[in-house]
């Protein structure tokens, strides 16, 4: 609550000659409550106020704004380096340009959370990154999503099968073959 009474004195007090500071305004909100307040911040800054904001935001949708005010906007982001790993080093550099991705996860194994928990936040994003949000109530992130080696296994090859037919030109034979490569009970 306190955050919210001082970004509305901010807003009160702001003019176009201030500088403007908003650090993650709607944390400790749900993400639409908070996205909703941020959008709606960052928007009363540039439409009614006019003032220089620097405004630091977990909330990657907020980044459009540049389309929308492309002589207004500037997206920024602390710069990394992935390796082919897939870990992560920040460079604590300034540049412009947007995040590719959430480093959350990443960085909560860099500080050594313990392996569990990354791994189940893991098969969590996994889960939410490929089902849509109408079967988000029937997801349990207490039940396990976990495959067997048999399973594995299988789907394994499966996928080596199914390359072996790239070369396959008619595509009814290409189709009659990918029916029989994959079993029913998978």
């Amino acid at each position: 609550m306190a955050e919210m009474v001082d970004c509305v004195a901010i807003l009160d007090a702001a003019k176009s000659t201030s500088l403007v500071l908003v650090d993650e305004l709607g944390r400790g909100t749900s993400t639409y409550d908070g996205f909703g307040m941020a959008w709606g911040v960052a928007n009363h800054i540039l439409n009614k106020i006019g003032a220089f904001c620097l405004f630091a935001t977990h909330y990657h949708e907020i980044s459009v704004l540049k389309e929308r005010y492309p002589e207004d906007v500037v997206n920024l982001k602390v710069d990394t380096h992935v390796d082919k790993n897939g870990d992560i080093a920040l460079l604590y550099k300034i540049v412009e340009g947007l995040a590719e991705r959430s480093f959350g996860i990443a960085i909560a194994k860099c500080v050594k959370f313990p392996e569990h928990i990354i791994k189940d936040a893991k098969r969590i994003l996994n889960y939410l990154e490929t089902n849509s949000w109408e079967n988000a109530d029937t997801f349990d992130p207490l039940i396990p999503i976990e495959f067997s080696d048999e399973k594995i296994s299988k789907v394994e090859d499966i996928v080596s099968k199914l390359k072996a037919l790239k070369d396959i030109k008619d595509p009814e034979e290409l189709r009659r073959q990918i029916l029989e490569t994959i079993p029913n009970e998978l």
